[in-house]
This record gives C-alpha cells, sequence and structure tokens, in this order.
C-alpha cells in the first residue's frame, strides 16, 4: 500500500488564487473589495515545508483505518500579522474521517509563517489537501 498527499491551493476572502497560481482579485471584506499579490506559488512555497506532518498524519490515519477513503480535506484559517495561525477550521472534506481531520485543523494551528514567506497579516486562506492511497 502507498500513499500520496497533493496539496491544493486555493485562497477566499482576502484573495482569490487559481489551481495555475495566478492571482486574482480580493473578495469582499469589511464591505471593501480590493486586490493583494500573493500567488498561489507563493502559498505553495510557504506551506510546502509544513507538509511532513500532515503526509505522517495520514500515514499514521492509514495504518489505523486501512479502508481510509482517498479525498480532500480543505482548512480555511486565518493568519494573524505576527504570522501565526490563530483560527483553522475544516471547510469542506471528501475523506469522511473525523479523526483525521481534527488532525490536520491541530496542525495547521500551529503553523508560523515569516515575513519571507509572504503571508502575515493574511486574513484568510482556504487550503485543499488531497489524500489518495494506491496498490502497487
Amino acid at each position: 500500500m502507498k500513499m500520496c498527499v497533493v496539496a491544493m491551493w486555493m485562497a477566499v476572502a482576502v484573495f482569490c488564487v487559481d489551481a495555475a497560481g495566478a492571482e486574482g482579485q480580493g473578495r469582499e471584506s469589511g464591505g471593501k473589495t480590493f486586490t493583494v499579490n500573493v500567488s498561489g506559488k507563493t502559498i505553495q512555497r510557504a506551506i510546502a515545508p509544513k507538509m511532513p506532518p500532515v503526509k505522517d498524519a495520514y500515514k499514521k490515519r492509514l495504518l489505523d483505518k486501512p479502508d481510509l477513503a482517498a479525498g480532500t480535506i480543505a482548512v480555511r484559517f486565518n493568519i494573524d500579522g505576527d504570522g501565526k495561525v490563530f483560527y483553522a477550521v475544516v471547510a469542506e472534506s471528501t475523506v469522511s474521517d473525523e479523526e483525521l481531520e481534527n488532525t490536520i485543523v491541530e496542525i495547521v494551528k500551529t503553523w508560523v509563517f515569516t515575513k519571507k514567506d509572504g503571508l502575515s497579516g493574511i486574513s484568510e486562506i482556504v487550503y485543499t489537501f488531497s489524500f489518495e492511497q494506491w496498490d502497487k
């Protein structure tokens, strides 16, 4: 049994990023619409080093529950001005495993971004983790 964790990104509320990483116009926030110059590549680059605990959580859960469905978990989280995630919640999930969903949320809550990451002070991001398993 092998597994794969693929991270996809999509940001909402403050800015939008398509799958190709193109920048988009921000959505309404406090009655204002504005553009933030943060690309999907910036998000991916900032989050990629934080992925090992997510992969480990999936591997562990797969050992406990071998029939765990492949699918996605989208986590909505907020980053404060110091780069700390201060709120995270499952926005959507097709995995149908509350234990894995809660574990991923708790991992995201530990994330801290630096100014170098370019994400400090971003009000809200939705990041989608895609989990797959296959036999080889």
